[in-house]
């Protein structure tokens, strides 16, 4: 039996399985079953569209559809460029700048996502190369450096307003409104409400500044490993 792919800019289905109607991705399979094997103009066949585009639930009904007649035509192919589905779940795309505001959340989900997407596939898999002659892991530790630059520099930033805050707090705790009673050394407004609230605030204000200081602290002396970022 002779398969015909169809390549073409977008298909229906490639354009479904792009923006995750999985719907539409099930009544096509059921009307056109072999429309599973279509291609755009880059080779990239539904399996690769759904991981770039990190379409969950279209990926997972993938894995679990009975009737791909062989399954190495779907999950185990590259692309143009030589990308594998791992490569392409480790990259980070154009699109994703919008949806995630920093590279530390973007990695976060990449790890979570790459890691399901290699359980999926075969172990062989991880190391392939494409034509740069980047592996999957490559890839990786090159979003793993973006992301240390981008927590180094806005943990630097934040400790330093940290510290600013604190110095304030201890100030304005070290300090007595009013002034002291000369005879008992009691503060003269220790009874008024507003006296009492000025006192919280202060001690909640220098225990919050100083534990940012701990938790930036902590930050910015981590070894920064992958499997870190996949704690929510």
């Amino acid at each position: 039996m002779s398969f015909v792919l169809l390549t073409a800019e977008a298909t229906p289905i490639l354009l479904a399985a792009k923006n995750g109607v999985l719907e539409m991705v099930k009544k096509i399979l059921e009307a056109f079953p072999m429309t599973i094997l279509d291609k755009d103009s880059n080779e990239n066949c539904i399996a690769l569209i759904a991981v770039k585009n990190q379409q969950f639930h279209v990926y997972e009904f993938l894995l679990g559809y009975d009737h791909i007649v062989e399954r190495g035509l779907v999950f185990n192919i590259v692309d143009c460029k030589l990308n594998t589905a791992l490569h392409l779940a480790a990259m980070q795309h154009e699109y994703e700048s919008w949806l995630m505001p920093t590279s530390l959340l973007q990695l976060q989900w990449k790890v979570k996502w790459y890691e399901y997407v290699k359980n999926s596939m075969p172990r062989g898999l991880s190391l392939c190369t494409n034509d740069e002659g980047l592996c999957p892991d490559e890839i990786y530790e090159n979003l793993l450096d973006k992301s240390k630059k981008w927590l180094k520099s806005t943990g630097d930033s934040c400790s330093f307003v940290a510290a600013l805050v604190a110095t304030v707090a201890f100030a304005s705790s070290a300090t007595v409104p009013g002034g002291v009673n000369q005879d008992s050394g009691l503060p003269l407004f220790q009874h008024h409400l507003a006296f009492r609230l000025f006192a919280i605030s202060s001690v909640l204000s220098l225990c919050s500044s100083f534990t940012s200081l701990l938790i930036f602290f902590t930050l910015l002396t981590s070894k920064y490993q992958f499997k870190d970022f996949s704690r929510n």
